[in-house]
């Protein structure tokens, strides 16, 4: 006898023949996570991005893990905070999460005070 394949998409919960998950309504990563363009974004934005796509995940860092995305501020003409380039170009294959990475970010206009 065979055994049914249901899937619930609006509560995240599939089975099939191998067992269950539960996903929160996502689809499984694909084995290759393709890289989006940051370049023009606010630096928050464009982690914003790396987490919808499924390419920097905080919870799988660990408490004593080493956060992967280091940022170089550099001055720009730019606004402050907007990623200027990536490590990782985009469109290219990654094939893990958390990839190590580092994005240039434009840097904050400094003001100093005097008396």
């Amino acid at each position: 006898m065979s055994t049914p394949n249901p899937t619930f998409d609006n509560t995240g919960i599939s089975f099939d023949n191998t067992g269950y998950t539960f996903d929160g309504g996502r689809p499984a990563p694909p084995d290759v996570l393709v890289m989006p363009s940051l370049v023009g974004l606010e630096l928050y934005d464009g982690i914003g991005v790396l987490q919808e796509e499924g390419i920097f995940v905080p919870a799988k860092i660990g408490y004593f893990g080493t956060f992967p995305i280091s940022v170089i501020w550099q001055q720009s003409v730019v606004a402050g905070g907007t990623i200027l380039a990536q490590s990782i170009p985009a469109g290219s294959g990654v094939s893990s999460i958390n990839p190590s990475m580092v994005l240039s970010v434009s840097a904050y206009p400094m003001s100093v005070a005097f008396p």
